[in-house]
């Protein structure tokens, strides 16, 4: 055999053993050391469509209810009315000594007995006097007191008009239909909305009750905006514009129960994420359990999962 084809085949087969070395060097499992571990919460993952347009979407068939917007009541003023009542009045006692002379006098007399025990010669004279004029002074006011406190009470009937309770005679009510406002007279206050059939308002009492007890429950068109497109979805009530509707496996979340469900779990742990330093590279995984220790096996850029390590490392 040729020579330089011995050393050939020799040389090609030493390269083949150690390229087939090399790779399943790099397909064995490397282990990666754990930088850090965050939970992630349903509601860093949820995801929402936001309303931007509402349209009412009723049957064409039923009575159509505008919206009331004032109610003025129309008023009659009452006649008015005699008011009678018994009054006790409080009167002053006739007086016969107006002048209080009898007061004077006595107060006088007293007076001067009492002045006429000061001093003696001309100053008792002076005293007595004096005396006199005090307790007459004095005795006219003591009887006058007297006088003013004697009173006596008699029942009187006084009367007076006041004016009667208006009476309300009907109501001007102000409806609003597509934008535009129109009164009409009514005689009871219909609340805040009126039914519209055959394009005229219903006033009568009665079919007003029946028609709103059987009104049939309007739905509502709800445009929204989820990621790049714009859709819409039937619902019983009106959200405001700029709302956010849950998304749930890519449908718009209508029901109220599954909604409630959803916003009650939204601080429920779904998955982790897993920062990982393999060699000087930082890479991160999506792992639906916490590692349980302070590494992972990485296969050819991919973390292995438990089950997995345990048959590679048997």
């Amino acid at each position: 055999m040729n020579k330089q084809l011995i050393i050939g085949l020799c040389v090609g087969g030493l390269v083949a053993t150690a390229g087939g070395a090399l790779a399943l060097r790099d397909n064995s499992p490397k282990v990666a050391d754990i930088v850090s571990v965050k939970p992630i919460t349903a509601a860093m993952e949820q995801e929402f469509a936001e309303v931007v347009r509402v349209i009412e979407v009723a049957d064409p068939g039923a009575p159509r209810f505008v919206q009331v917007v004032d109610v003025t009541p129309l008023k009659e003023p009452g006649a008015q009315e005699e008011v009678c009542e018994s009054v006790v009045m409080t009167h002053q006692a006739p007086v016969a000594d107006e002048n209080q002379v009898a007061g004077t006098a006595a107060g006088a007399v007293i007076g001067g007995v009492l002045g006429n025990q000061v001093g003696g010669g001309n100053g008792k004279k002076v005293a007595t006097v004096a005396g006199a004029v005090v307790g007459g002074i004095i005795g006219k006011k003591v009887q006058q007191n007297h006088q003013a406190n004697k009173t006596y009470q008699t029942t009187e009937r006084q009367c007076r008009l006041e004016q009667g309770t208006d009476s309300i005679t009907g109501y001007d009510v102000t409806y609003n239909i597509e934008g535009e406002s129109s009164v009409i007279f009514m005689d009871h206050n219909p609340g805040k909305q009126l039914p519209l059939v055959n394009g005229e308002i219903v006033t009568n009492k009665s079919e007003i009750k029946r028609l709103l007890a059987n009104k049939t429950p309007s739905n509502y068109e709800v445009f929204y905006v989820a990621g790049a497109g714009e859709d819409s979805v039937i619902m019983k009530q009106a959200p405001k514009l700029g709302t956010l509707l849950f998304v749930d496996d890519g449908q718009v979340v209508t029901d109220p129960q599954r909604e409630a469900s959803l916003r009650a779990s939204q601080g429920d742990v779904v998955a982790y994420q897993v920062t990982y330093r393999l060699g000087d590279e930082l890479e991160q995984v999506r792992m639906d359990e916490k590692p349980a220790s302070k590494t992972l096996m990485v296969k050819n850029g991919k973390v292995m999962a438990v089950d997995e390590e345990l048959s590679t490392a048997l």
